[in-house]
């Protein structure tokens, strides 16, 4: 596995969505986190079946990963926004 820009693509919107969900959702708190997490995995989850439909392309667990770590990191920033430690 390399770390290409496919790989921090994934990342990057992952991380995106999750916090943006996390912190403009009206719901608010920790409701608001956990539904842009879900939204996050399940945006890379459908990214990687539709790029396994193409032609040469496969799913690849590592891009899967990578959309995990992006929420992972996303989520420790919205919880750390949510009980102002920043």
């Amino acid at each position: 596995m390399t770390l290409g820009k496919d790989k921090v693509g994934h990342f990057m919107v992952c991380f995106l969505i999750t916090v943006t969900g996390g912190l403009a959702l009206p719901i608010g708190g920790y409701e608001a986190i956990g539904v842009g997490a879900i939204v996050a995995m399940v945006w890379g989850f459908d990214k990687e079946r539709r790029d396994s439909e193409e032609p040469g392309n496969k799913f690849d667990w590592y891009d899967i990963l990578a959309d995990a770590i992006g929420t992972l990191v996303g989520v420790l920033v919205c919880v750390a926004r949510l009980n102002s430690w920043f």
